[in-house]
């Protein structure tokens, strides 16, 4: 076949033949181009069904709602028990002195120092015994207000007995009315009068931890001897 009469097509074939090299890279590249297209068909596929976006937008995102969670459970507050309230009749005792006396020693209490006086209750040293005025006493539950003196207990001035680390106990007089009252408390609060000295009707000792007491309040009473004396309007839990 003469050269003019070969179309562009049979000169490409002539040129082949005689070169192989040509035609195999042609092939490997003609190889190449159809994968890189079956590839990215395939990955667009593949990006379909997953959630994924083609090239150039953004990747969809799906938000699930979580249903709310519950709360933490709460502790419960502290269920210590209250400590409990001694009641003494004063008619069962020939002398006031000796009872307290006797208290006293039962929880070998001593009496401050002259360096203690002074102090706060909240600071009162274990072991002993003093007074606090109804005035400092008017200021609980805040036992940094109230002081502590080595005097004895008079028409103004309460015992109080620290036996423990806890609440110190307060030496006061009931009438025999609030007596029963104090003695069947359940969970409720009662409101009584309480007195420093064992003057008519206050005529039981009653020990009461100042854990209990949720007010004081003063209140001067005249005794049958011509005095006034300082009680307190108490309500007890």
């Amino acid at each position: 076949m003469k050269d003019k009469d070969k179309t562009p097509l049979d000169a490409a074939i002539q040129r082949l033949k005689q070169h192989p090299a040509v035609l195999v890279v042609a092939l490997a590249g003609a190889v190449i181009v159809w994968l890189a297209s079956v590839t990215d068909s395939a990955g667009k596929l593949v990006s379909r069904f997953s959630g994924g976006s083609p090239k150039g937008t953004a990747t969809p995102t799906l938000t699930v709602a979580q249903s709310p969670q519950p709360p933490p459970p709460t502790t419960p507050a502290s269920t210590k028990p209250l400590l409990s309230i001694r009641l003494f009749p004063m008619a069962q005792y020939a002398d006031r002195h000796h009872l307290v006396s006797t208290l006293r020693t039962e929880s070998n209490l001593r009496p401050l120092t002259t360096v203690e006086t002074g102090s706060r209750l909240a600071d009162a040293p274990v072991g002993t015994y003093f007074t606090v005025s109804v005035v400092d006493l008017a200021a609980l539950p805040d036992e940094t207000r109230a002081r502590i003196s080595s005097r004895e207990a008079d028409d103004s001035q309460y015992e109080v007995h620290q036996r423990s680390n806890e609440f110190g106990v307060l030496l006061a007089y009931v009438s025999e009315t609030d007596a029963g009252t104090l003695s069947s408390l359940r969970g409720a609060e009662a409101h009584l009068i309480v007195a420093p000295l064992p003057v008519p009707p206050f005529s039981v000792l009653a020990l009461i931890p100042l854990d209990r007491p949720t007010a004081l309040e003063p209140r001067y009473l005249d005794t049958p001897s011509g005095y006034t004396m300082a009680a307190l309007d108490a309500t007890i839990r």
